[in-house]
């Protein structure tokens, strides 16, 4: 025979060889169990044998490289032959001449095993025969793996004002959702909140909503698909966003930065103020403002002012917020900080109550109590007021009291002097 006819018949059973090796061997059928489905045919009006054929994807769908099929004759006796004739696409292969799959050998049963390659990809109708008799038909759907959707590149975002990008916002809030890098107007949004579906269906970008109290709480995880054909399309990105409850504004914060070159300047900031709101400053004699913020951005101003003040004392600067009325009290120092200590009566009876005067410049600081209860250390008491202002005690017992105060000045620490207090008993 020419060596070109043998590669055609080669080519025409290219399905038929790729089930392992040529010669069968017996398996033990229970490896079938492992098997999703399967098609059996029983032999009938053969009275030489009582075997039957098992194949493992009848009218299944097979994908080139990846899957493996079974055929296997059971029930047999030694001799038995299992045969087949095979087309593909509607071409008989191997020139319709029957094509040996096993044979028992010894025990009752015979099988092979393979792997369909790209070659292989089609139709595939197969007649099966034992010992020549034909006992039933197959098909196999011999395939490609499917090539994943290409995924587009896009940034999906929450923001709040014109620009500002955003992960979180407190309920009562306006935000939007938009997508940079994609061009349509619509995408497919698929959303849960706290865990559960609470969106699934087409969404116009860019979207703002304002968010309601008692209601909008939550975590929001978002999926951005694109939109074809009316239909959820390829993945975009995701982001997950938080609406936060209401909770009390803290108060306000500022610091003072002084200009090295020029100590009669400064730089006033509000230290936790919010994008978008405005600050008033009011100015104390011999100090005026130079300069200010603008726009923060989002339509707020003067989170900062310059000043500058012509006397190198101490002045307290009031700013508030507009729109809440919270204030805070910046200074403006000119670096003579100084601090003291002192009670309105060193003797008192038991009894009786006593006034501590807490004074530094500048004022309106938190302090910190040290001292010493009949010789006992104490330390690290917080004060119950601010400099410049004055706490009272009542003493029921007979003792010696020393005590001093640290106080959390600009930039430092100031520490009072020591004061006595002696609590005596009560006089006859």
């Amino acid at each position: 025979m020419k060596s070109n006819n043998i590669k055609k018949i080669f080519s025409g059973v290219l399905f038929l060889i790729f089930f392992s090796a040529l010669i069968s061997v017996p398996a033990d059928f229970s490896e079938l169990g492992q098997l999703s489905s399967y098609f059996k045919a029983q032999v009938s009006g053969s009275q030489s044998s009582n075997a039957t054929f098992v194949f493992s994807h009848n009218e299944k769908e097979m994908i080139a490289g990846k899957d493996s099929w079974l055929f296997k004759l059971e029930n047999g006796k030694r001799g038995d032959k299992l045969t087949i004739k095979a087309w593909k696409d509607g071409v008989p292969v191997n020139s319709g001449r029957d094509v040996e799959i096993c044979r028992v050998r010894w025990g009752t049963s015979c099988n092979k095993k393979g792997n369909p390659s790209r070659g292989d990809v089609g139709t595939w109708k197969e007649k099966v025969y034992i010992n020549g008799v034909e006992k039933g038909e197959i098909t196999i759907y011999v395939k490609l793996a499917s090539v994943p959707p290409k995924t587009v590149k896009a940034d999906p975002y929450f923001f709040k004002g014109s620009t500002l990008k955003i992960n979180s916002a407190v309920c009562g809030d306006e935000y939007g959702f938009t997508i940079q890098g994609y061009s349509s107007s619509q995408i497919w949004l698929v959303q849960t909140k706290n865990g559960k579906p609470s969106y699934d269906k087409i969404l116009n970008i860019p979207h703002v909503y304002k968010s309601v109290c008692n209601l909008d709480e939550g975590t929001y995880v978002n999926k951005a698909y694109s939109v074809v054909d009316g239909k959820r399309g390829d993945f975009l990105g995701n982001v997950t966003f938080h609406v936060n409850p209401t909770i009390p504004l803290k108060e306000l914060s500022c610091k003072t930065v002084r200009d090295s070159s020029n100590p009669s300047k400064a730089r006033l900031s509000i230290l936790n103020g919010r994008p978008g709101y405005n600050y008033n400053w009011n100015s104390p004699t011999n100090c005026s403002v130079t300069n200010r913020e603008n726009n923060d951005g989002q339509g707020g101003s003067a989170h900062w002012v310059d000043v500058n003040c012509q006397s190198l004392d101490s002045f307290s600067f009031v700013a508030t917020e507009a729109a809440t009325g919270r204030f805070t009290r910046c200074v403006f120092d000119s670096g003579k900080q100084s601090c003291a200590l002192k009670i309105n009566s060193s003797v008192i009876e038991a009894g009786d109550s006593a006034t501590w005067s807490i004074n530094s410049v500048p004022s309106g600081y938190t302090y910190t109590w040290l001292g010493k209860n009949n010789g006992k250390e104490i330390e690290g008491v917080p004060g119950t007021s601010k400099t410049n202002g004055t706490e009272k005690y009542t003493y029921s017992e007979p003792a010696i009291y020393y005590r001093k105060a640290v106080i959390n000045l600009p930039g430092k620490t100031c520490t009072t002097n020591e004061v006595k207090l002696e609590v005596v008993p009560i006089s006859d």
